[in-house]
């Protein structure tokens, strides 16, 4: 027995956009933060590139995660992200945390105020 449809029982589905291939399931870096971004804005990593003046090359070596940004770079990276992500690589940390200026120098040499 064949069916009408008629035309009042329309019948419609809603569902979230599956996101593009590549795009990060868990924002664990500061490269997976980059690539989200740009994704989410429908950007080439030629344009990132251009926007933070670095080589397409490294864009795409801090989006793979094979390498990390350079301190130079953060500035840029949280302008375009439009936030500083919590996410900061451990060698980054390492070398903010100590800047080789200061590396064995004490504390009231360097001017800083000491807690008493």
């Amino acid at each position: 027995m064949n069916t009408i449809a008629l035309p009042f029982c329309k019948t419609s589905f809603e569902a979230p956009k599956p996101k593009p291939a590549g795009y990060p399931k868990s924002l664990k870096t500061l490269g997976d933060h980059i690539r989200t971004r740009r994704m989410d804005l429908g950007r080439l990593q030629k344009d990132v590139a251009k926007l933070l003046c670095a080589s397409v090359l490294t864009v795409c070596n801090w989006e793979t995660n094979r390498t990390s940004p350079a301190e130079r770079w953060v500035p840029r990276i949280i302008d375009f992200l439009r936030n500083a992500p919590c996410v900061v690589s451990s060698d980054l940390k390492e070398r903010t945390a100590d800047p080789p200026a200061t590396r064995g120098v004490s504390r009231s040499r360097l001017g800083c105020a000491t807690s008493e």
